[in-house]
Order: C-alpha cells, then sequence, then structure tokens
C-alpha cells in the first residue's frame, strides 16, 4: 500500500513504529518532538473538567463552522477584517477574484450567521466584519474540544 509522499508502508510495519502516519501508534506519535509535545499540551490540558457543550450551543458553533466551510468565505472574512471601513459588494468581488453573485451569495450567509453587519447607503450596501462575533471563534473551537475558553486559561 503506498504512503504520503511515495513512501512505501508494508502491511508488516503498521503496528511495529516504522509505519509512520500509518502506524497504529497513538496520536502525535511519529511527529518530531517539538510538535508532538505541543501536541500533547493542546490536547491534554484543561479536559479533565470539560463538559459536554449542550444542544443548543452545539447547534450554534455548527452553524458557525459552516458557514466557514468555503474559503471564499473566509477571504470575505478577512478582506473585511484588515479593511479600514465598510465595502461595497463591488469592492470585494475586485479583491477576491470570484463573480458578483457568487460574493453576494457569500456575504448573505456570513450575515444571516451575524459574521458581518449589513448597512444601506441609498440603493448600496456595505458590509463591516462583526469584531464581537468574529472574536467567539477560538471560545468556540476550545469549547468543542473540551479546553478551557482562552479567557478562562489566561486567568489561571
Amino acid at each position: 500500500m503506498a504512503g504520503s509522499g511515495g513512501r512505501s508502508v508494508r502491511k508488516r510495519d503498521v503496528g511495529r513504529g516504522g509505519g509512520g502516519a500509518f502506524s497504529s501508534r497513538g496520536p502525535g506519535e511519529g511527529l518530531p518532538l517539538a510538535l508532538a509535545i505541543e501536541y500533547y499540551r493542546l490536547t491534554m490540558t484543561g479536559t479533565m473538567n470539560a463538559q459536554l457543550i449542550d444542544r443548543t450551543e452545539a447547534e450554534a458553533y455548527a452553524t458557525w463552522f459552516k458557514a466557514l466551510s468555503d474559503p471564499t468565505r473566509v477571504q470575505i472574512l478577512n478582506l473585511l477584517a484588515l479593511a479600514d471601513g465598510p465595502m461595497s459588494v463591488g469592492e470585494i468581488v475586485e479583491q477576491v477574484g470570484v463573480g458578483q453573485s457568487t460574493v453576494s451569495h457569500h456575504l448573505k450567509l456570513l450575515a444571516d450567521v451575524r459574521f458581518v453587519f449589513r448597512e444601506r447607503q441609498g440603493t448600496s450596501i456595505f458590509y463591516s466584519i462583526n469584531v464581537a462575533c468574529v472574536a467567539c471563534f477560538p471560545s468556540a473551537a476550545d469549547a468543542v474540544m473540551g479546553r478551557p475558553a482562552a479567557s478562562a486559561r489566561s486567568a489561571d
């Protein structure tokens, strides 16, 4: 069977430490030492007191992550976060290099989950980042992974 990068992994190597990413070793093993230490630090700290998130919170997080599942939407969010002020659809189209209808569709989805604000000025609509909502991304990822939120970690 072929592994990544053209490396061949024989069935007998799996589970004997010779299979790299294909071995039956534990998660994080086979990584360079510095990455393995960081992996274990991130995955093992704070999980002893973790609680299952409730259904309503899980549904909200799933909606957020779904909104981030398209690279164009991520680019649009990045563009708006870096912008000096609100941007029109035309300005966004020029920057991300996709069609106007596609950008409008993505902006609607981002506005539906409140990642961006819409502001009508005459016949134009301008979009800006919702900093308060976007700031919750790391906390949502921490909650899903069973880690304390960054604010709780920094209080320690």
